[in-house]
């Protein structure tokens, strides 16, 4: 008996990848539906890390190029003068000497390049470790990574929005902790530097709380657990972190 080529099914084409902008967007507004993509393309990765360090370094870049820099170390002598040092004016001065934009830049590029990668390399290697508490099976560290690298979309919004600050404002006479403006102190509280609750109010992006409940979402999604377990096993470190803080800064 004779087959017909008609009655022989074709294999089922595999679904279509979804490209970096479509997991961009998942990863922010549906992120369970993106860890499927993120588990399959841990390379793809690499793009948002790379937005990620690209944002910060043209922001930073823009700032001390543009700033008023005499002004800026002279806030800045204050500042460390109103904290109670022990050095004498003139000291902390000759210290600040030196200090040129260009050297300032380089600084806050290179150890702040390095703590982005090991930030995001530190959570990574927490949702592994207590995946692998929770659950039978866990996925490789890589695979925590890439979940940890694109959970940060967040905070390249943070850097853009920043970066939209300085160019639509004068950042001559802007401080650092003024060019973002998701800022726990930005936006509620307005403390001036001087005041003991001015750093940890500073460092506190909101959009930061973003990035927790995305990676919950992911830990969730790979490990089986219930979604409220998950958002509780994202956040535990940054309550801590912050939770300390305030404590210290308390005391």
């Amino acid at each position: 008996m004779a087959i017909n080529a008609a009655d022989i099914a074709a294999p089922a084409a595999a679904p279509p990848r979804p490209g970096f902008w479509q997991t961009a967007i998942d990863v922010l507004f549906a992120p369970a539906r993106a860890c499927d993509a993120i588990a399959r393309r841990r390379r793809a990765a690499l793009l948002p890390l790379a937005l990620l360090i690209v944002s910060f370094t043209v922001l930073w870049s823009y700032y001390y190029y543009h700033v008023d820099f005499a002004w800026l170390t002279e806030r800045m002598i204050d500042g460390f003068m109103n904290r109670g040092g022990n050095a004498s004016r003139q000291n902390v001065e000759a210290g600040f000497k030196n200090m040129t934009p260009g050297l300032m830049l380089g600084v806050t590029l290179v150890s702040g390049g390095l703590a982005i990668v090991i930030i995001l390399a530190l959570r990574a290697f927490y949702l592994g470790l207590i995946a692998k508490l929770v659950a039978r099976q866990s996925p490789p560290f890589a695979s925590w990574f890439a979940l940890s690298v694109w959970a940060a979309l967040p905070t390249v919004l943070s850097v853009f929005m920043g970066l939209a600050n300085l160019l639509t404002h004068d950042p001559k006479t802007m401080m650092p902790a003024e060019v973002a403006v998701t800022s726990a102190n930005r936006l509620f509280f307005h403390l001036p530097d001087t005041h003991r609750w001015a750093a940890m109010s500073n460092s506190f992006d909101l959009l930061l709380l973003w990035s927790f409940v995305i990676m919950g979402v992911g830990f969730s999604r790979w490990t089986g657990v219930g979604i409220v377990v998950g958002q509780l096993v994202a956040l535990l470190p940054l309550s801590l972190l912050y939770g300390i803080w305030a404590l210290a800064t308390w005391l």
